[in-house]
């Protein structure tokens, strides 16, 4: 799992960061009846497509970030 984890951290370092390409991974890579634990801020809209298909499969528990300075921001 570490290695999983170690290839999805490696892959988006290098850009900004995008929840569906983590559902993406995990759909292609994730097997059967895992939890799954995902810790985003959710700013990105979440495609349904993965998320469905995942949660199908595995049990989905979802953190929210929350950062006072984003809050600040309007």
């Amino acid at each position: 799992m570490t290695k999983k984890f170690d290839e999805i951290i490696a892959k988006d370092s290098q850009k900004t960061s995008n929840i569906n390409n983590i559902l993406e991974i995990l759909f292609k890579k994730q097997k059967r009846n895992s939890i799954i634990f995902i810790m985003s801020d959710y700013l990105d809209e979440i495609n349904d497509k993965y998320f469905k298909a995942l949660s199908t499969k595995n049990d989905i528990i979802f953190i929210n970030v929350f950062d006072d300075f984003e809050n600040n921001l309007n």
